[in-house]
């Protein structure tokens, strides 16, 4: 924002719940308002001709608020802060950057005719992890490996036990990325898509896959648990819904473009995923994203 002067801004960021620090440009009069500090994120301070930083003192540091809300500054006085509650539709889950044996589960979820699976995720290979898995339907009717989608050094799926390695560009870079996978379940046809774009499709016939069991985060080996720590998904995931049709091409490339798109799914909300107490937690950590507030 423009502003008068430089005390000007400083009021701007005390009356910003978010605002821990500011920068200042004396000759444009450029107002630049941050909700993170040299406080806790040192190394992203650098000098700047012209700029003026100063850092707000950042009540959030050191204060711990109960689970699923996160923490405000400003609120009652430049010193206090407030505990918000999380925006439950919009948080980040961030699985552990160890092996853990921590997913996010949702049952039951009854799938007759197709599905369309979608997340974004950002995760970084691991020398110990065999498989990093993302969602994973296993039906009550004996097909363990159901359906799953995950990641080696390609996009990995399973669909009633056979399982194909569909793309060859390694997803695993730090980076986010949004993939889905549309199945009609009877004729067999797939898709999959990579950051909104077909990547790869063909044809799996398989059964439909009633009574499952959804694991976000972990493959099942048994139904509804069996996990194994060196299948387990290691980064972050948000907006992780299911569909029982599937999605056009220009649905799934509206999702890609936004975590903040209004298009949840009709089997399961990434609502519906989100842990409800701090056992069902685990060794993720959820984060209430400032992203679509």
């Amino acid at each position: 924002m423009t502003v008068a002067n430089k005390s000007a801004c400083e009021v701007a960021c005390f009356v910003e719940p978010k605002c821990v620090s500011y920068n200042f440009h004396h000759e444009t009069l450029t107002c630049q308002l941050s909700d993170t500090s040299n406080q806790t994120n040192y190394d992203a301070l650098k000098d700047a001709t012209g700029w003026i930083y100063r850092a707000i003192e950042d009540t959030c540091v050191g204060n711990s608020c109960p689970l699923w809300t996160f923490c405000h500054v400003g609120y009652g006085g430049i010193t206090e802060h407030r505990c918000a509650i999380c925006s439950q539709r919009n948080f980040v889950a961030h699985f552990s950057s160890s092996l853990h044996l921590s997913a996010l589960k949702y049952h039951t979820v009854n799938l007759t005719d197709a599905i369309t699976a979608a997340a974004w995720i950002k995760t970084m290979p691991s020398d110990k992890s065999r498989l990093q898995t993302i969602f994973h339907l296993s039906p009550a009717n004996g097909h363990s490996d159901g359906f799953v989608v995950g990641f080696t050094s390609s996009v990995t799926t399973a669909m009633n036990g056979k399982w194909s390695n569909l793309v060859s560009v390694d997803l695993r870079d730090g980076r986010w990325h949004h993939v889905a996978v549309t199945w009609t379940i009877a004729a067999g046809n797939y898709k999959l898509y990579v950051d909104g774009a077909i990547s790869d499709e063909g044809i799996y016939s398989g059964q439909p896959l009633m009574d499952a069991y959804l694991m976000v985060g972990q493959e099942q080996d048994s139904y509804g648990g069996g996990f194994d720590s060196t299948q387990a998904f290691l980064g972050s995931t948000v907006g992780a819904n299911i569909w029982s049709r599937v999605l056009s091409e220009s649905e799934i490339a509206l999702l890609a473009s936004s975590w903040c798109v209004l298009l949840e799914g009709d089997a399961v909300k990434w609502v519906d995923l989100y842990p409800t107490d701090e056992a069902s937690q685990g060794d993720i950590k959820i984060e209430c994203p400032r992203k679509c507030e």
